[in-house]
């Protein structure tokens, strides 16, 4: 081997020595006591946000539940719509039995501008009846037809009774709905409830003006007397 060569061979020797060293080095740096706290800190805060999420997940409701709840709160509304609705329809009944006796008082007289107001509130609710008995699966009974001559008093006490019993089939097919948990649609219900309130209105106007044409008649006997 030639000198220049062994030359060589020393230097890369040399060389690998001090790579050597330098990797030694590296080894035996000191780890860094902040740092790995920091890392250990962030790790701790992961584990505590995914048992958070774990939990908060195992808290909420399986859509079966979800399902099972919104199911309760329909029936919830759904039978607080029909007890209003019944409600609204004994209301009806108690107004149409206090027209009724009104009605009935001796000696009382109807103007004709009255009667016609009157015989039209009587059409309104008539109306009103049949689509609200609809919605329930009633089928609507219309009044009999008058046999021989009647007065005007008596054919309205006609059209009432017979409004009466309509609204009791109506309280009595919503009271076997509530029974059997039978479901209306919303909109049904809330065209229940505006027809039923209607001809409350419309027997309230109605008693209104029974009470100033039964003011007029006790005026008109005190005048005779």
């Amino acid at each position: 081997m030639s000198e220049q060569d062994k030359i060589e061979k020393i230097g890369r020797v040399d060389q690998s020595v001090s790579g050597a060293e330098k990797i030694n080095k590296f080894d035996h740096i000191a780890p860094n006591r902040e740092y790995f706290d920091h890392l250990m800190t962030q790790k701790a805060v992961r584990d505590e946000n995914l048992a958070a999420t774990v939990a908060e997940e195992a808290r909420k409701p399986s859509p079966m539940e979800e399902a099972q709840r919104a199911m309760t709160r329909v029936e919830k509304t759904e039978n607080s719509s029909l007890n209003q609705v019944l409600a609204q329809a004994e209301q009806a009944i108690e107004k149409i039995d206090s027209v009724k006796r009104k009605l009935n008082t001796p000696d009382l007289e109807l103007k004709s501008s009255v009667q016609n107001v009157l015989r039209s509130k009587l059409s309104h609710i008539d109306e009103s009846l049949k689509i609200a008995l609809s919605k329930v699966g009633v089928d609507y009974t219309p009044p009999d037809k008058p046999q021989g001559l009647v007065t005007p008093i008596q054919r309205f006490l006609g059209y009432l009774t017979n409004g009466q019993n309509q609204l009791e089939s109506l309280t009595q097919q919503v009271n076997q709905m509530q029974q059997h948990k039978d479901q209306l649609s919303p909109a049904a219900l809330l065209s229940i409830q505006l027809k039923v309130g209607f001809m409350n209105q419309e027997l309230e106007f109605f008693s209104s003006l029974l009470n100033k044409a039964l003011e007029s008649t006790k005026t008109l006997m005190n005048v005779q007397v």
